[in-house]
Formats: structure tokens, C-alpha cells, sequence
């Protein structure tokens, strides 16, 4: 299990000790560390929550919106790349 303080946001320190398989734990806003930080523009903090896996990038929140959305919504361009680059699309087939 991973288990670092990352940084401050909102006044609240974000740390990585959930497990590989886990969903990301939402806050009373139903957004995730990565939907926060996504939509702060916060590129080395973003970094630090997708060394958790591929998998933190679909997570989902309360309103069904993955971190992408949070990025592209405030226009944070240097994030939706980061994003996009970790993101595994699972296949149709």
C-alpha cells in the first residue's frame, strides 16, 4: 500500500494510501483528489494521484463526471494531456 501526505488543497492534505483495485474515496462534493486537482490545474499533484494506477483517471463522481471533465470544464490544458496519457479505455470486444 502506498502511503505519502502529497500536498494542501482547499485547506486539506491529500494522501495516496488506498490500494491498487480501490476507487478513490469522494469527498461531500462527490469529487475525488484527482477531480480537485484536475480542476485546480494542478499538474504535479495530478502526477502524484496517477502513479495509483490507470484506474483513478475513470473514476467516477456523484454526478457520474470523471476528472477529464473537471480539466476540460475549467480549461486546463497541460491537465486533459496528463489525463489522456494515463487513461486506458477498456476495449468493446
Amino acid at each position: 500500500m502506498l502511503s505519502c501526505a502529497i500536498s494542501v488543497v482547499d485547506g486539506l492534505v491529500l494522501s495516496c494510501a488506498l490500494p491498487e483495485a480501490s476507487p478513490p474515496e469522494l469527498n461531500q462534493d462527490g469529487l475525488s483528489p484527482l477531480h480537485m486537482a484536475s480542476a485546480r490545474g494542478d499538474v504535479d499533484i495530478v502526477r502524484e494521484l496517477l502513479k495509483l494506477g490507470s484506474h483513478v483517471c475513470l473514476a467516477k463522481g456523484r454526478e457520474t463526471r470523471i476528472p477529464l471533465h473537471s480539466a476540460v470544464a475549467k480549461g486546463r490544458t497541460p491537465i486533459i494531456v496528463e489525463l489522456l496519457w494515463h487513461v486506458q479505455i477498456p476495449s468493446r470486444t
